[in-house]
């Protein structure tokens, strides 16, 4: 096993210098990811909200994070997407650090949150188009999945000290996810270059360019709006609307699974929540090189369609039996199947977007992304309310399903050379 995933860690040797700072950075902010999987916890068990009210005030977050997403994707090609990236993050670090002096206020707490959210918002369209316009088709997999990766060894130590410090003092998870955000994104501020326009390449590196253009003539810059790009690559609306479905799934590990833990073990629910956690991201460290490796060369589509079924899978298994380790073994399947998400949205995106309006097209994925996942939150606390947790997770075992099929569906029309794809 050791030596298997060894060998899947050489995909991440010879990448450029500045995609090893963004992982570092990464890294960081992971460690400091206090707050979003807990925020449903932090509002009912600290706040005092019902199930319900909580999950319309993660809604709220969502559409926050939607909005900054939306203004940061127009923001990021005119003023430069390192520029947004950073200067999101810095401003949303600030505002957590100020919302740790008002961690029990039951209504500034939440405020904050949200303005700080918009901020990650913006620098969201701006990073993922860093991180595509440092890499090429040929290592995107790897520059992708080592960012990811680097993220989540942070975050499963990060979770499992908040799981401890949730009942200690609210304050210091507000603190150290703000100082982490602050730490982190300096590295990419000092450290990280913006890369040159595509005309002002220099000649060895354009040459490069050319190579990987002649792949595929997708990433090559295109006048006209975002609209006009996308009317032209119908692919990439489909894409987002199989997406979304996922991302419902998915979403209930940090929205539905709290809550639910805590509904069977009561006040031992947040520590084997953060103990779940913290399997998740390491499990994620372990898969993501194997899983990359295993994929590589079977497209992006089919990774999505088996991410579909794993979801399924694993909330399968979670509802099935109330034995503690049953949850660990879901929470494992959980994190393949985040794996193969994160890593195969991503190099989809970037390989179908033209240079020229990539922060653009990211903003356009994630609000529609979102548009679609955020009544879920309150839907879900509404279903939890009326039909109960079994039947709940059932919904969500059929979206997963649906959502596989329509990847499924997708995958065919590459091979039917209807939908448009990067050749392998």
């Amino acid at each position: 096993m050791f030596k298997r995933v060894r060998e899947s860690l050489a995909i991440y040797q010879g990448l450029p210098r500045d995609i090893y700072f963004i992982a570092l950075s990464r890294f960081i902010l992971g460690l400091g990811n206090f707050i979003m999987p807990f925020l449903v916890l932090l509002l009912t068990q600290k706040l005092g909200y019902s199930e319900a009210i909580a999950s319309t005030v993660v809604m709220i977050v969502m559409c926050a994070f939607m909005v900054g997403g939306m203004l940061g994707g127009k923001l990021a090609d005119s003023l430069g997407h390192k520029n947004m990236m950073v200067g999101g993050e810095l401003l949303a670090g600030i505002i957590l650090i100020i919302c740790g002096f008002f961690a029990n206020h039951h209504y500034i707490a939440p405020a904050l949150i949200i303005i700080a959210y918009v901020m990650v918002g913006t620098s969201v369209p701006g990073g993922n188009a860093l991180a595509a316009n440092l890499s090429t088709p040929k290592n995107r997999s790897a520059v992708m999945s080592m960012s990811y990766l680097a993220y989540n060894i942070g975050s499963g130590i990060g979770s499992l000290l908040a799981g401890y410090l949730f009942w200690f003092d609210s304050s210091i998870i507000y603190w150290c996810n703000g100082i982490a955000v602050i730490v982190g994104i300096s590295l990419v501020a000092y450290y990280v270059r913006e890369p040159k326009p595509h005309n002002d390449l220099t000649a060895q590196h354009q040459e490069h360019q050319e190579e990987d253009e002649s792949a595929s003539g997708l990433e090559e810059d295109m006048t006209g709006s975002v609209w006009q790009v996308l009317k032209a690559r119908p692919q990439l609306i489909a894409f987002g609307l199989s997406c979304t479905l996922l991302y419902v799934s998915m979403t209930q590990m940090t929205v539905l699974s709290p809550l639910y833990v805590t509904h069977i073990f009561d006040k031992q629910g947040p520590e084997l929540y953060g103990q779940l956690m913290t399997l998740a991201c390491i499990a994620v460290v372990i898969l993501t090189p194997i899983l990359v490796k295993a994929t590589h060369g079977h497209g992006e589509l089919k990774g999505l369609m088996w991410c579909g079924s794993l979801l399924a899978l694993g909330y399968v298994i979670m509802i099935a039996s109330q034995w503690v380790p049953a949850f660990f073994v879901a929470f494992f399947v959980l994190a393949a199947a985040e794996v193969l998400l994160v890593t195969n949205e991503n190099v989809y995106i970037a390989n179908q977007s033209p240079r020229s309006h990539r922060g653009r097209i990211s903003s356009v994925m994630n609000t529609l992304k979102n548009v679609g996942m955020v009544p879920a939150y309150v839907v879900m606390g509404l279903l939890v309310e009326g039909i109960g947790y079994t039947a709940t997770w059932l919904c969500v075992v059929v979206i997963s399903l649906i959502s596989s099929a329509a990847f499924m569906w997708m995958a065919h029309k590459v091979h039917w050379g209807k939908i448009g794809e990067i050749p392998r």
